[in-house]
């Protein structure tokens, strides 16, 4: 029979272990790109390319004397895991607030950035002819009635962590097509300038992905026995004894 003690101290082990198990991951983007004046300009980079170092997010609504200059940037990842994730973090790092003309984020000086999992895959984006320009005005008509997967406030220029796990998973699993992000600020604010491939202030974006903790056969094992332990304990006569 086992004692009370020994069990509680297997159980520490066990749990131990399984956090033993775990592992992380980091995923480098392969696309940064972004869209401006209505959709009507674009440019997208890769890590052979660079064509820019640096991608803009804007608003899908801009009211700019009567007409909508609106835009917005997206990112890809095309190497992913294909199991669930115990945490996703997305990093971004913000170079400043504007597009043309840049200043520091800060409290007084933010910038929002809107996250959606996009309706096309965003690779197809930066085509220069007219159907490019229906596609991207595609998309951001899809995305303006749709709330934003993630949403946060940036106050200073410098590395921005977004958790993105239940996005991540879907992807991972198959429940959604990676399609890569959109990223956009609030209708009329200002959008801000992130780091993409060959900027030296920062890398490109990237991922931090936690694999979920697999118990090993010697976990299962301890378990299968602990189990037996307490089903004898509380085949006791007295039942409260059964308790930890």
């Amino acid at each position: 029979m086992f004692p009370i003690r020994s069990i509680s101290f297997a159980l520490v082990l066990i749990l131990g272990s399984l956090n033993a198990t775990a592992e992380t991951f980091t995923y480098s983007s392969s696309l940064t790109g972004y869209t401006f004046m209505g959709g009507g300009s674009s440019y997208a980079s890769t890590a052979p390319s660079h064509e820019k170092t640096y991608f803009l997010t804007s608003s899908l609504n801009y009211n700019d004397n009567g007409m909508n200059r609106w835009g917005y940037g997206w990112v890809k990842f095309d190497e992913l895991g294909n199991t669930e994730a115990s945490s996703a973090v997305l990093y971004l790092n913000l170079l400043g607030v504007g597009s043309m003309t840049i200043t520091p984020a800060s409290p007084a000086n933010p910038t929002t950035l809107n996250l959606y999992d996009s309706t096309v895959d965003v690779a197809t984006l930066a085509g220069g002819d007219d159907a490019g320009w229906d596609l991207r005005t595609s998309v951001r008509d899809a995305l303006d009635v749709l709330p934003a997967n993630y949403s946060v406030t940036i106050t200073a220029n410098d590395l921005v962590a977004i958790d993105i796990t239940d996005l991540y998973n879907a992807w991972a699993t198959g429940a959604a097509e990676n399609n890569g992000l959109v990223l956009a600020a609030d209708d009329n604010a200002t959008g801000g300038k992130f780091s993409s491939f060959g900027n030296a202030d920062g890398s490109a974006p990237y991922l931090v992905v936690h694999s979920v903790p697999e118990p090993n056969a010697w976990v299962l094992f301890g378990m299968a026995m602990i189990g037996l332990g307490l089903a004898r304990l509380c085949r006791r006569k007295s039942v409260s004894r059964c308790s930890l």
